[in-house]
């Protein structure tokens, strides 16, 4: 699990616009908008 988060955070990091605060990740661990 802890890599998975490692991978997104590195995504985050590579694309700062994923940062908006309406950006969240559900609970699939999958990027979800709203």
């Amino acid at each position: 699990m802890k890599e998975k988060l490692n991978a997104f955070n590195t995504l985050l990091i590579d694309c700062p616009a994923l940062t908006a605060p309406r950006f969240k990740i559900d609970s699939r661990g999958r990027p979800a908008q709203g």
